[in-house]
């Protein structure tokens, strides 16, 4: 994905990709009870027990849609997290985000991750236009 513009093109681009994405996230929460929503995943981030299972799931995340764009199955570009970034700090900037916004908290948790990481991680070919 390509942002076309200056600073206000690719906020709002960025904007439109979280109303689709918690749109989609909604609609994918309600259809199954299974999936892992954003108060669950908040839940996980906040018990000693559970921490890591949050920080698998948001690299296994990172992981799947790394994996997709490298073999062109997915296009475009949602975040472009920086190879030196640690297991740790894309977890903090996910977990930062999720106590930040407790009123999107109920849409799936790979929704919120998505948004969270691009405002952190904006891929820089976004920002050159």
């Amino acid at each position: 994905m390509r942002f076309v513009g200056g600073g206000w093109a690719r906020r709002l681009a960025l904007l439109s990709l979280s109303g689709l994405l918690t749109i989609c996230g909604e609609a994918v929460a309600q259809a199954s009870g299974s999936f892992m929503d954003g108060n669950k995943l908040h839940s996980y981030f906040n018990d000693k027990y559970l921490e890591a299972a949050a920080a698998g799931y948001v690299t296994g995340l990172i992981d799947g849609v790394t994996s997709l764009a490298a073999g062109k199955m997915l296009t475009g570009s949602f975040f472009c997290v920086p190879s030196a970034a640690t297991v740790q700090q894309v977890s903090d900037v996910v977990k930062k985000y999720l106590a930040e916004h407790p009123e999107r908290r109920h849409y799936t948790a790979s929704s919120v991750i998505f948004v969270a990481l691009g405002e952190a991680f904006p891929c820089k070919e976004a920002q050159a236009k």
